[in-house]
């Protein structure tokens, strides 16, 4: 009868109840099956992966309708497959241990080099570096396309009364020789790092990451160094930094990036610094001072750090915190700049794809402005501050009554999409602690979100919103009303210049 069939549909009443059996053997099949694979992948560890399979196909073979039990093919099959479920379970299982021993052993790989790099590190000896004492300058570091950049970072250095040297280190084959006669022309030393970078042991990562900032630095002809990524725009003469009681003390002066060291990242064993924990932001790399002589241990080994970089890269984003693993691995102190950073840009919707609307003031509260329901805030900047200089690492965290200003505009958003048509420096938006004399950086969970590409701009950036800090927004155009200007003027000129160059290169070329 069709009833009689194990896959038949059961019937109700007391004429399908054979139909219901048929079913319910059906359904035992498949919760065998479950339950030998749960079998198979907790007993391999006995290795006996026979007699599990052959347990294993018992408990199948139990499932399996009475009718068909009688098969000896039936039962083989079902005895290979439960072997290769073992099988699977166990190699899936020994891989993943294979790959934690492996990474463990590279970890203490990592650990014992670095070890004997410091053990091995001669003492900074002044006759044997190719810098005169006390010698300073800036350094900045690119390629092809990074070159107009770094004439402008030069010409806002002279628009801020610097006249300190400008260096820029480069790779032989990641520029021309007209562009390089281009940086010479404005007074900007070339220093060649190739046969340094052509030791490491790297790839198109390790060098699009910074990897070379490092070496730059160390190449540089200056004992202290402000190094500048090529867009960043000084808003103030480096010397007030270079003459202040805080370089002097530590030798080195980091500002905060947007995010919060990760406390389980796998370096603070690597480093053996499970038991110190830095509470504290991570370091914006794209401005630095160094005093090499004061820092000399904590700069070499950054240095072995960033020849490393393709174990170490694996846990940080690039160049973004090798200075803080080598300062704080060799036990070197260092200065952060205890004020967040602020993040400037424009205001853009449908109708303003490129920006230009204002924002809502309150009527209460002059002081106080809001961005409009309709608009959507693009960060394209990170604007530095600079700090109240002392001789105590929270000085500025002290005295409530300083009132930071704009040091270093880092312009890494407007790069990607300037115009003519763009204000780059709009409003700005920043965390604010709800009771006066708290402090913002170091707290858990301060980070940004990126809106990437957004209507008429790209690589747009805002922070993200919390309950126990205020997300403060103002006019900065109102703040700095020249900057766009200046921004503007010293941007036509640099790319004029290049553009230039590239054409008497052409027609000598023809």
């Amino acid at each position: 009868m069709a009833t009689d069939h194990p896959l038949s549909s059961s019937k109700s009443g007391s004429g399908g109840s054979s139909g219901s059996g048929s079913s319910s053997n059906s359904l035992a099949w498949w919760q065998g099956l479950t339950v030998a694979s749960s079998s198979s992948s907790s007993s391999w560890s006995s290795w006996s992966s026979w007699s599990t399979a052959d347990s294993s196909a018992s408990r199948l073979l139990a499932a399996v309708p009475p009718y068909l039990r009688s098969s000896r093919l039936l039962r083989r099959v079902l005895t290979l497959l439960a072997l290769a479920l073992v099988l699977f379970l166990s190699l899936r299982s020994a891989s993943s241990s294979l790959s934690r021993y492996a990474q463990e052993y590279r970890d203490a790989l990592q650990r014992s080099k670095w070890i004997r790099y410091l053990e091995a590190l001669k003492p900074y000896n002044p006759h044997a570096v190719h810098w005169k004492p006390g010698s300073r300058g800036v350094v900045l570091t690119g390629h092809e396309k990074s070159a107009p950049n770094a004439v402008m970072a030069a010409m806002f250095l002279r628009e801020m009364g610097c006249e300190l040297p400008v260096a820029f280190a480069y790779l032989r084959d990641q520029i021309s020789e007209g562009t390089l006669a281009m940086l010479s022309s404005q007074n900007i030393t070339l220093v060649d790092m190739t046969h340094t970078i052509q030791l490491y042991d790297w790839g198109e990562r390790e060098l699009t990451l910074g990897g070379p900032k490092v070496d730059a630095i160390l190449s540089a002809p200056f004992q202290q160094v402000l190094f500048l990524d090529p867009d960043v725009m000084p808003l103030v003469d480096p010397n007030l930094f270079f003459d202040s009681k805080t370089f002097d003390r530590y030798g080195a002066i980091f500002w905060p990036d947007f995010n919060k060291r990760p406390k389980d990242s796998g370096l603070w064993k690597t480093m053996d610094l499970e038991d110190e924990y830095f509470d504290g932001q991570e370091i914006e790399s794209g401005i630095i001072f160094i005093d090499k002589m004061k820092t000399w241990t904590a700069i070499k080994l950054t240095q072995h750090l960033a020849a490393e970089a393709k174990y170490y890269f694996n846990y940080f984003w690039g160049d973004k915190e090798l200075f803080f693993w080598g300062w704080k691995a060799s036990g070197t102190p260092f200065f952060m700049v205890p004020h967040y950073l602020q993040v400037v840009g424009q205001l853009i919707n449908d109708t303003h794809p490129r920006g230009g609307i204002r924002l809502l003031a309150n009527a209460s509260s002059p002081t106080k402005v809001s961005i409009p329901s309709t608009a959507k805030f693009c960060g394209l900047n990170m604007l530095q501050l600079d700090f109240k200089d002392g001789d105590d690492d929270d000085a500025s965290d002290l005295d409530n009554s300083y009132v930071p200003k704009p040091a270093f505009m880092h312009w890494n958003g407007v790069k990607h999409c300037y115009g003519e048509d763009l204000e780059p420096f709009a409003v700005a938006r920043t965390y604010v602690a709800p009771v006066i004399g708290e402090t913002v950086r170091g707290r858990d969970g301060l980070n940004f979100f990126y809106l990437g590409d957004y209507l008429g701009l790209k690589h747009c950036v805002d922070l993200v919103e919390r309950e126990d800090l205020v997300l403060k927004t103002w006019n900065f155009t109102e703040t700095a009303p020249h900057l766009s200007p200046l921004f503007h003027r010293i941007y036509k000129s640099a790319h004029a210049l290049v553009n230039k160059t590239k054409t008497a290169t052409t027609t000598r070329l023809k």
